[in-house]
């Protein structure tokens, strides 16, 4: 559940915040005396980390399986030249397993209304009397398993309160977390497998501020300092605002297939100013300064290792030294904190994501001077820096990574370069739960690189008139935007 608490600052202003859920909670209870509870890895959740282990753990299998006794537990040493290891107290896993095909942000893969029907008559006869429910994060994956299981395990009595998957949901996110389900094809699946409506759209935490309110184009011109980042709120297809292109709030997706609608999550991929957005963003860990989710260009593990290769062995004075000079009034200081803590605990860095350059600092990018100097004492590092292809002074918060064909540089490139590009480029994430573990406020929520649209797996419903330029994702023509030396936008090496 949420956790709503107050702090009263200096001029005597109070103001209310909300901590997101932490640990394994326990979501609800069934009319027969079933619990189930949940809880996300990242946010010390997990089956293994309950004071009683459940009888049913399920999840997505690379998170649900983490705790297993070969995973997650002292291990390594030859137990023959090292008989201590006999004595090691091995964890008990759960009775009963289930690893779910279940992607991030999207719905199991193979898993129909059938499989939910019968999976709770099995629950009940196998006398199962603690479930816990899990994913990454604890919010989209998870809440999609309560709420099926909430509406499939109750009575009809209790059935009668949700006409819809709106309701139900709702249901859990009171008790357990406001950020229950993240998508409206989530609340799709979560109708399908219950056998109800879809209902109206309960809003989702990557754009809760907003409305659904759809109001009539604005005649402004888009430049840099108001056009927003846009995603579809089924497919996640994400890109600049373009007008040419239909893509703003509340158009339709690119993928006129998907029947998603852009929403806009500038504030929570783009923004870097507030300070309380530390839960949605992270700093590079070289120039260490905040960024934003497109302005990441390399990721690693954190480790005191990595931190030695990146500001020698002294690093731990460095972040003394950075935090005196940011308060935790700022977000970069909360960023420090947060940094600072977890590199304290030695057990959280295993195969921890982190962002070790940007495209402030680089040693690849065409120019790199732009990156702080420690021995200046630098802040927070929001000066407006150029873009490589117009050469306008804009946020380095809205700056990419873009190729430049003619000379093979790699370009910082600016949302009016790109709209206005011959070619129509849109944002992929590239961090994968492969990838390893993240933590809020410290990790990558996204790693958005700039692709070009042919590879799109939506592009097919839309017409491309060069298959050739798709195969070679290059762009052919000679028009769009160009620096003094003629070079232009391309993804080839992205």
């Amino acid at each position: 559940m949420s956790v709503q608490y107050t702090q009263t600052t200096g001029t005597g202003t109070t103001w209310k915040a909300k901590e997101c859920h932490t640990g394994n909670l326990l979501a609800f209870t069934t009319h027969d005396g079933i619990e189930v509870y949940a809880g996300g890895s990242s946010r010390s959740g997990g089956w293994w980390l309950m004071e009683k282990i459940p009888d049913l753990a399920m999840g997505p299998d690379y998170e649900v399986l983490k705790g297993l006794p070969s995973k997650n537990g002292t291990r390594g040493l030859d137990a023959e030249k090292w008989p201590c290891m006999g004595k090691v107290e091995m964890s008990k896993p759960p009775k009963h397993i289930l690893a779910i095909d279940f992607p991030d942000f999207k719905t199991p893969v193979d898993l129909g209304r059938d499989f939910w029907l019968e999976l709770v008559e099995n629950i009940r006869a196998n006398e199962v009397k603690t479930i816990h429910c899990m994913c990454m994060g604890g919010h989209g994956r998870t809440g999609v398993q309560l709420a099926i299981l909430r509406y499939l395990l109750a009575n009809e009595k209790e059935r009668e309160e949700w006409e819809d998957a709106g309701e139900v949901i709702k249901a859990i996110r009171g008790p357990y977390c406001d950020k229950a389900v993240e998508s409206i094809a989530q609340q799709k699946y979560v109708g399908e497998m219950c056998g109800i409506d879809v209902g109206t759209d309960v809003g989702f935490h990557k754009a809760q501020y907003g409305t659904t309110t759809t109001y009539g184009k604005s005649s402004v011109a888009k430049t840099n300092f108001n056009t927003h980042l846009v995603e579809c709120g089924v497919c996640n297809f994400t890109t600049w605002e373009d007008k040419s292109h239909d893509l703003e709030k509340d158009d339709w997706c690119f993928d006129l297939s998907c029947q998603g609608k852009m929403i806009d999550v500038n504030e929570f991929c783009i923004e870097r100013l507030k300070a309380g957005i530390e839960k949605d963003a992270c700093m590079c860990l070289n120039c260490l300064q905040p960024i934003s989710d497109i302005q990441a260009m390399s990721v690693t593990h954190l480790s005191e290792n990595t931190m030695t290769m990146l500001h020698g062995e002294e690093w731990s004075k460095l972040l003394a030294s950075q935090m005196a000079l940011n308060g935790v009034g700022t977000l970069k200081g909360r960023l420090l904190k947060n940094l600072i803590k977890i590199m304290s605990e030695p057990e959280m860095l295993t195969d921890l994501i982190v962002v070790d350059s940007c495209i402030l600092c680089n040693f690849n990018m065409k120019d790199n001077s732009k990156a702080p100097d420690y021995e200046k004492g630098d802040k927070g590092y929001v000066h407006h820096v150029k873009c490589d292809y117009c050469y306008k002074s804009v946020s380095p918060h809205i700056l990419t990574m873009a190729i430049d064909t003619k000379n093979n540089t790699q370009n910082k490139a600016c949302p009016e370069c790109i709209t206005k590009s011959s070619t129509h480029f849109f944002f992929s994430d590239k961090l994968v739960e492969e990838d390893g573990a993240t933590i809020d406020g410290v990790s990558p929520q996204r790693w958005l690189r700039l692709t070009h649209i042919n590879s799109f797996v939506g592009a097919n419903d839309n017409e491309i008139d060069d298959e050739e330029d798709a195969e070679a994702g290059t762009v052919a023509d000679e028009e769009g935007p160009s620096n003094d030396k003629g070079g232009e936008l391309d993804d080839r090496y992205i």
